[in-house]
């Protein structure tokens, strides 16, 4: 079967993008709730489209709870591409904030090394891998999948190519307040690129 699809979610709805359809087949669309090791209980929506005179669909399912697992398929009268399986997120994350002093102009901690050099601590490695973390949970709540971020590590240096994945993991489920430009190679990693990042992940709803 040439017939193909693919899937994203929220924690109330799941879009299945549909490609192969052939004009003049009948398709079938069906999401079911998943408990007890995949038991189906029940059909939630069953879609008949007779003459379908496009190859590609989109169709969106409605109404499902958060927090649940579903199995989705797609198919024509007579055969089913194979069900894919996914939980709906439970809730939308809380919104991230900094605990570190990220403020542009502001003061910032230093710590003495035992070679004598004084080290600048804009923000931890932990905190950053937590916020991270955050994103991801705000990816599994739009339905996207996690992002395999570079972990920070105390004590080497944070650099472009480690923040933007972060850009790169928000800007894909389009938020409403804009992300800010990347940090190009060997750049200044600035508070107001720090906190973009924030409010941009803030503005997801």
């Amino acid at each position: 079967m040439s017939l193909s699809y693919t899937k994203t979610y929220t924690n109330t709805s799941c879009t299945l993008h549909i490609s192969g359809m052939v004009s003049g087949t009948a398709y079938r669309v069906y999401c079911r709730t998943n408990y007890y090791g995949g038991t189906s209980l029940g059909d939630i929506e069953i879609v008949n489209d007779e003459n379908v005179s496009y190859l590609d669909s989109t169709y969106v399912i409605t109404g499902l709870d958060p927090g649940t697992p579903y199995t989705v398929n797609v198919g024509t009268q007579s055969e089913w591409v194979g069900g894919q399986s996914f939980t709906t997120p439970s809730g939308r994350p809380s919104d991230w904030s900094w605990t570190s002093s990220v403020i542009q102009g502001g003061a910032v901690e230093t710590v003495l090394q035992p070679n004598g050099v004084y080290y600048a601590y804009y923000l931890t490695a932990e905190e950053w891998n937590s916020f991270t973390t955050r994103i991801n949970e705000f990816r599994s709540y739009k339905g996207y999948s996690n992002y395999s971020f570079t972990q920070a590590v105390a004590g080497t240096e944070m650099t472009a190519a480690v923040v933007n994945q972060a850009r790169t993991a928000i800007s894909t489920m389009s938020p409403p307040t804009a992300l800010p430009a990347a940090i190009s190679s060997g750049g200044s990693i600035t508070a107001a690129f720090i906190n973009g990042l924030k409010n941009s992940l803030n503005s997801i709803v």
